[in-house]
């Protein structure tokens, strides 16, 4: 695992809608929070060739944010983007009093 700083994005809702990760939790082992936690990386992440879930549009793997379990997911057609969603079983926003560009450590 690496451990990433970003800075915490806001997003356009299209992800709260339930249909999204209805059918995730098999392959996630839970009921992901409606919605994803848009982080921008300061360093693009590398190693999404050997990423364990794969669904949909995303490719997706095991994580922590601020030590807190999670998955850390990307579009599979940007791979070399920094922008990456965070998915949990709670609101993270919440969690962690997050606003936009706040700091958060992730590592996966």
């Amino acid at each position: 695992m690496a451990t990433y700083l970003g800075k915490v994005k806001p997003g356009v809702g299209k992800d709260s809608k339930r249909g999204t990760w209805e059918f995730t939790e098999e392959l996630l082992g839970y009921i992901p929070y409606p919605g994803t936690l848009n982080v921008f990386l300061d360093s693009p992440a590398t190693f999404w060739k050997g990423a364990a879930l794969l669904f949909d549009e995303f490719l997706c793997v095991e994580g922590t944010i601020n030590d807190v379990p999670c998955n850390v997911c990307i579009k599979k057609n940007r791979l070399k983007s920094r922008m990456v969603f965070v998915v949990a079983p709670f609101n993270l926003r919440d969690m962690f009093g997050l606003v936009s560009n706040s700091t958060v450590e992730l590592e996966f």
